[in-house]
């Protein structure tokens, strides 16, 4: 153990990449409060399979179009923003709540349809398999300092911009049936949200995967809706069960299993450690005979 915490303190630019996992985890679970407040988990899942089915699409392409080779462009993330905006453009200019606006229809089949196209775009690729690996695992120790100005940079922007406006975000979250009674241009507030839901997944699954900006948007936002009331408290929980796990698994896979992907040991990290402060909450609040917390926006 002292051998392998040793070699963790001797590995070149341990500080970036941690930080780096922290603004990753940062900014998923950031967006997964907003996502699970307002009840479009599946569209925020249809809005992620786009930005999968595009960057197969770019590989894809890449890969085939000979001609395409010409212009050193990064067809995955362009292929991943297409897609992303195509489909803010067809579902967030309507209504607030997939159930209430009546067309989770419309949800599913888009979902459906990214997903075969990922598939077959994937399969037809002579390199598919270690494709489909990046792109459902990736690789936070691959990023390299242009990369991580981008990253930093770019999660910056999305949190700040809502920092800026939060009271009308806030209000989509809690009650977007009276925002607008209160003045509040619903619609545009609506589409900037999704606009900023669209570009943070292509910016997650491009530097971190699938799996591991799902887990970090999902498991801690529905722990820190369960165990935590209030926005504030909600959203400070969900950072905190999202960021010190990634930080931790980071440092355990780097010193103790250098072999195994790191992206599953986040995952699980993040999962074990949200079910445990669940359980800890929970179990506290019957002993005590307190008010057990429950979802709340």
């Amino acid at each position: 153990m002292a051998e392998s915490l040793a070699n963790l303190l001797d590995y070149p630019l341990l500080w970036r990449i941690l930080l780096n996992s922290a603004v990753i985890a940062a900014l998923a679970s950031w967006l997964g409060v907003q996502v699970m407040s307002r009840g479009i988990v599946f569209l925020g899942l249809t809005v992620a399979q786009g930005a999968i089915a595009g960057m197969a699409m770019g590989f894809w392409l890449a890969a085939t179009v000979v001609w395409l080779r010409e212009f050193p462009l990064n067809y995955p993330l362009m292929g991943s923003l297409l897609f992303v905006l195509g489909t803010v453009l067809a579902l967030g200019s309507g209504r607030l709540h997939i159930k209430e606006s009546g067309e989770e229809g419309k949800v599913a089949i888009l979902y459906i349809t990214f997903l075969a196209l990922a598939a077959l775009f994937l399969v037809l690729n002579p390199r598919g398999e270690g494709r489909m690996l990046r792109i459902f695992y990736g690789n936070v120790l691959t990023i390299d300092t242009t990369e991580s100005v981008v990253l930093w940079i770019a999660a910056s922007i999305l949190i700040g911009v809502q920092i800026f406006r939060w009271k009308g975000f806030l209000w989509l979250s809690s009650d977007p049936l009276m925002a607008p009674a209160f003045g509040l241009a619903y619609r545009r507030y609506n589409l900037l949200f999704f606009l900023i839901l669209g570009a943070g997944m292509v910016l997650l699954l491009h530097f971190a995967g699938l799996v591991v900006p799902l887990a970090l948007m999902i498991v801690p936002a529905f722990t820190a809706f369960h165990t935590a009331t209030g926005m504030k408290r909600v959203m400070a929980v969900a950072l905190a069960l999202a960021v010190l796990p990634v930080l931790g698994a980071v440092a355990a896979g780097v010193a103790f299993t250098p072999d195994y992907p790191l992206g599953t040991i986040i995952a699980v990290s993040t999962m074990g450690c949200s079910l445990l402060v669940y359980a800890a909450v929970k179990g506290f609040s019957l002993i005590g005979n307190g008010p057990v917390a429950g979802p709340t926006n």
